[in-house]
Parts: C-alpha cells; sequence; structure tokens
C-alpha cells in the first residue's frame, strides 16, 4: 500500500484535490526563434495547448480561447525574449490569468542563467527549466492535467 501512495504522490494530478485542480485551458507562447520552434514541435506532438501569437495581446481574452486559464511561455535562455514576456505577463494581469514560463537550455547543468533566464522570471508566476527538448511536451501535458 505505501508503494501505491508514493507512486499516486509523484502524479501531480493526485496532489492537488478538486476544486483546485479543474481543467486547464492553456493558451501558449514560443519566444524567439527557439521558444517558436519548440512551441511548434509540441502542438504537432497533439499537447492540447492553444498556441498564440503576440497579436492578441492588444485585446482582451482572444476568441480562439475564450475559456483560456492558463499560459505557458516557452523560451531558451540565449535568445532576448524579455520584452516579449514583459507584453504577455502584463497582458495576462489584465484577463486574469497565471503564467507559467518554460525555460528549455541546452546546458546540462541544469542552470539557466542569463538576462532572458531572468526577464523570464520577473515575467511570470512560476518558472521551470529543463534541458529535455523532448520533455516539453510531456510538461505540457501534466500541466493542463486534471484528473
Amino acid at each position: 500500500m505505501e508503494i501505491l501512495n508514493s507512486l499516486a504522490n509523484a502524479n501531480p494530478a493526485h496532489r492537488i484535490q478538486k476544486p483546485n485542480s479543474v481543467p486547464r485551458h492553456i493558451a501558449m507562447f514560443g519566444l524567439g526563434q527557439g521558444g517558436s520552434a519548440l512551441a511548434k514541435r509540441a502542438v504537432a506532438e497533439g499537447v492540447a495547448v492553444t498556441e498564440l501569437g503576440l497579436d492578441v495581446l492588444t485585446g482582451g481574452r482572444p476568441g480562439e480561447a475564450p475559456d483560456l486559464n492558463a499560459i505557458v511561455v516557452v523560451g531558451r535562455p540565449d535568445e532576448p525574449t524579455g520584452e516579449d514576456a514583459s507584453r504577455i505577463y502584463a497582458w495576462a494581469r489584465q484577463i486574469g490569468v497565471l503564467v507559467t514560463a518554460v525555460v528549455v537550455s541546452r546546458d546540462t547543468s541544469g542552470l539557466a542563467v542569463g538576462a532572458n533566464v531572468n526577464a523570464m522570471r520577473l515575467n511570470a508566476d512560476l518558472i521551470t527549466m529543463t534541458t529535455d527538448e523532448d520533455y516539453l511536451p510531456t510538461m505540457l501535458q501534466w500541466i493542463g492535467s486534471s484528473s
């Protein structure tokens, strides 16, 4: 029984009890060339997200995602994307949605640093980093999972 409990606790969907565990309708922004490529690849792999462009930042909730309740910003630490991250964060505050930044670094030390990482850190409610490009779709599935 103890093993089953530890396996269940390893799954984030089992740690957060309803009503906090409502389905998340995620919009994703890929920042810079690397972030955009990673976002497009995640969408191509079937992750249930709505990919948005920076053009939606001028209004309220986008028509293609009226029930949007989570935003994920994907970027690389070596690409300057701070200005776009700042615009996304300001827009998210305006529509009342939390922002998760995902930094995908090629540095296998696991520590991504630099001006871009700091800008993403300042313009997100949560930041996570990975060195495994292939892990991004899995991470997005977990962010969107509610059960």
